[in-house]
């Protein structure tokens, strides 16, 4: 029986494919579909909690997707995801 063994161990193969998941991930976010997936995702989900609005609650009680603003003057408001750039090690990534 031959063996062949990978000159590359488990923990290379995991990194590599999730620096691959995470370009793939980001190619379609910043594509037209994808910002429409994330729009959509972020419209229905302020639309489900709209009628929070009329018992007295404020923006801010939307269930976010991406987490909530820590600032003061935001008043937690949800998030959007940002990258600052295309390439996987700039930004503090990897």
């Amino acid at each position: 029986s031959t063996t062949k063994t990978s000159k590359y161990t488990p923990l290379q193969i995991q990194k590599a494919a999730e620096v691959l998941y995470t370009l793939v991930h980001a190619r379609y976010v910043a594509s037209p579909r994808g910002l429409d997936t994330i729009r959509r995702m972020f419209k229905r989900n302020t639309a489900n909690n709209s009628n929070n609005d009329m018992i007295g609650r404020g923006a801010g009680d939307v269930e976010p997707i991406f987490g909530r603003c820590c600032r003061m003057k935001c008043n937690g408001m949800p998030l959007l995801p940002f990258g600052i750039s295309d390439q996987y090690d700039i930004g503090g990534k990897g």
